[in-house]
């Protein structure tokens, strides 16, 4: 019920609960370990996912919501591990992780840790929906957010070397070779000659030694 492309945007909460006037907003937040937010992710590290629900107006007696992630493909993206608030559970359907709440919550934050997927699988695009609710226990007077979308890019692992080390003085200048992210500045320490473009290094010019 998040409005994902697997139920079709027209699969949300709201297909049951209506008639509120509590105006609820629904935020996503993704963050590190250092509990910094991010807009990227590491392919294999934990992450958390917070999900913060509000009321625009009135006071509803509390919130729920029904998040997911999933990648280009609308397949899972990395899995769901551990919820991190006692009003948040973790529920699979057809291969998928949700992240749900556990009955009628009086506080609308929602965490758990997330692992993200394996290298090569793209852009992630985490979903969600949340639902305001006046407590009767039925589904009237109730109200839900609009769905929204958080896009997190994937980053690439990138490594540098150069390879045939080491080099005598009489040796062709080095290139290195650069694997995943292409661009950047090259630098080195004192002592290397080095063109901070290309990152080839000019032996002639350079002191013998060790580098990094």
């Amino acid at each position: 019920k998040t409005g994902s492309p697997i139920g079709g945007a027209s699969s949300t909460c709201a297909n049951c609960h209506s008639g509120g006037a509590f105006a609820p907003t629904i935020s996503i937040d993704v963050k590190d370990a250092a509990m910094n937010s991010v807009t990227s992710y590491i392919p294999g590290n934990t992450y958390t996912i917070e999900y913060i629900v509000s009321a625009g107006a009135g006071t509803p007696s509390g919130y729920g919501f029904q998040g997911v992630a999933l990648n280009a493909s609308n397949g899972a993206a990395g899995s769901l591990v551990t919820a991190l608030t006692s009003n948040t559970q973790i529920v699979t359907f057809g291969g998928v992780d949700y992240l749900e709440h556990q009955g009628i919550s009086t506080g609308g934050v929602f965490q758990s840790t997330w692992t993200a997927p394996a290298a090569g699988s793209g852009a992630v695009s985490i979903y969600g929906r949340g639902l305001a609710a006046n407590g009767t226990g039925g589904t009237s007077g109730d109200a839900t957010s609009a769905s929204v979308v958080l896009g997190l890019t994937e980053v690439v692992p990138t490594t540098i070397s150069y390879p045939g080390t080491p080099y005598c003085a009489n040796d062709t200048d080095p290139t290195p070779v650069q694997i995943g992210e292409q661009g950047g500045t090259f630098s080195a320490p004192a002592g290397v000659s080095i063109n901070t473009t290309t990152g080839v290094i000019d032996i002639s010019n350079s002191s013998e030694g060790t580098y990094q």
